[in-house]
């Protein structure tokens, strides 16, 4: 960089593009040498249980992707979405029965209030 642009704060073309390469390297998860004055953060410690779960399911999800062939995965994911879908239904259902009888209730409440002379439900 140039005294000038060193002065007037414009970087050259170059300097950008190997800023630009420096974040696309990040974004790809390579390793980037910091910037001065910037300190590495350690990741976060786990305690034990933490630590022994996240190790547990890492090793639960390789052996099923191990053992479990495409056709299988596509059963369960099946059953997944079948059961959910079924239990959706099963709601919608029983709100839609709660609405219903509530329906009911008000009619009939209604009906009660009607004077005995007026027969058409009208007041």
């Amino acid at each position: 960089m140039s005294q000038q642009e060193a002065t007037s704060g414009v970087r050259s073309s170059g300097e950008l593009i190997n800023q630009t390469r420096a974040r696309t390297k990040v974004l790809t998860g390579t390793e980037v040498p910091l910037l001065s004055g910037q300190q590495q953060t350690p990741p976060p410690k786990l305690n034990k249980r933490e630590g022994a779960r996240r190790e547990a399911n890492r090793i639960r999800n390789a052996e099923t992707r191990a053992v479990e062939t495409t056709t299988e995965r596509i059963e369960r994911l099946k059953k997944i979405r079948d059961y959910t879908a079924a239990t959706r239904a099963r709601e919608s259902s029983a709100q839609r029965n709660g609405r219903l009888k509530e329906i009911r209730e008000n009619t009939a409440a209604s009906r009660a209030e009607v004077s005995p002379g007026n027969t058409t439900g009208y007041t």
